[in-house]
């Protein structure tokens, strides 16, 4: 079993113990951007930290509904370009959760579901897939969508029991079970005391970029997928900006 840790701006990178990370933390999904218009200001230094200790790395963006989709696509995809996301690097994630800004924040509504799809899809034909970061209740606050199971997902249940609770009971990909001082022994939950990172765990293989994983594109480069003829072979829909 695979551990993995996941960083924003929240955690200073300096202030990470990442010779006690090298060699247990195995991936790192960083953030890139939070909706259309936060781009989060210490993800070049996260991955190139990430990238120092072995780890497998990977972006993701949480999702805004107050934010137009095309704004955050493109502050994502300038991101990706900026940390030069490729080949051997995880698929991206999009992470699907209440969004806490304004206080006190706007709750998943089914409202999120079509846009969140269509943003899917993108990163999908993008990068050849896409993770998607939620829990099970909030998959039922967004209207339990089937489009939704059809990608890996990445499942955040806070307990110590032996699986998480997860949309339709489709097994994730990867479950977030922890926050506190870096312990992949520990049990799951919150340490209230010193939350300090996100433990994650891989229960499935890990979908990555140019990679065959569960289905996903064969084994191509990043910059061919972008090419309109590749995309096109693969039956991928519109093509895109390169």
């Amino acid at each position: 079993m695979e551990f993995g840790i996941d960083l924003s701006h929240h955690q200073a990178p300096n202030s990470l113990a990442w010779s006690r990370l090298d060699g247990s933390v195995k991936f790192v999904f960083c953030r890139a951007n939070y909706g259309g218009f936060v781009r989060d200001r210490q993800v070049e230094e996260h991955m190139r930290r990430a990238r120092g200790i072995s780890a497998k790395v990977g972006l993701y963006l949480l999702y805004r509904f107050r934010d137009a989709l095309e704004t955050q696509w493109d502050l994502f995809r300038s991101v990706a370009d900026a940390v030069k996301l490729g080949s051997g690097d995880l698929v991206p994630a999009l992470n699907i959760e209440h969004d806490p800004l304004p206080r006190p924040g706007a709750d998943v509504a089914p409202s999120w579901s079509g846009p969140l799809e269509e943003l899917a899809g993108r990163i999908s034909e993008t990068f050849g897939n896409t993770v998607l970061y939620t829990t099970q209740r909030e998959w039922g606050l967004l209207g339990k969508p089937t489009w939704l199971l059809r990608h890996p997902l990445w499942v955040a249940h806070y307990t110590s029991a032996p699986r998480p609770a997860s949309p339709n009971g489709v097994e994730p990909t990867i479950w977030q079970y922890r926050v506190g001082p870096f312990d992949p022994l520990a049990a799951g939950g919150f340490d209230h005391a010193r939350p300090e990172l996100d433990h994650n765990r891989a229960l499935g293989p890990l979908p990555v970029i140019g990679k065959v994983v569960n289905g996903s594109l064969p084994d191509e480069h990043l910059d061919d997928l972008r090419d309109a003829a590749a995309l096109a072979l693969f039956g991928a829909g519109a093509p895109l900006a390169s």
